[in-house]
């Protein structure tokens, strides 16, 4: 497998679900597409970071796709106890992110 062009895949999965139903953005109120669109980008970026779990920014790519996923759930379906498990993965990776270089800002 080619980990830049799985990268580039996910992506652009995560910008068709930004534009189908990112809350609190422009959006086409396609909530059930841009979900899943999410979930695309999220196994992608799950089966790459598995492949390479030293790569930091595969990691936050991860981490801003499981983000995006519980927004929606939490906010837009109305599945709070969902929302809050996936936020909660996007967090653990985010404080892992902030463990193993805590001088970069982007994370």
């Amino acid at each position: 497998h080619d980990v830049s062009l799985q990268r580039e895949l996910a992506s652009a999965y995560l910008k068709i679900g930004d534009l189908q139903g990112k809350p609190y953005s422009p959006n086409l109120g396609d909530t059930a597409g841009a979900l899943e669109s999410y979930k695309k980008a999220a196994a992608i970026l799950e089966s790459i970071v598995n492949l390479d779990p030293s790569c930091l920014e595969l990691r936050f790519d991860l981490a801003a796709a499981y983000a995006s996923i519980g927004a929606l759930y939490s906010l837009r379906l109305r599945n709070r106890d969902e929302g809050v498990k996936i936020l909660q993965k996007s967090r653990d990776l985010g404080e892992a992110l902030l463990a193993a270089d805590p001088s970069n800002t982007h994370y």
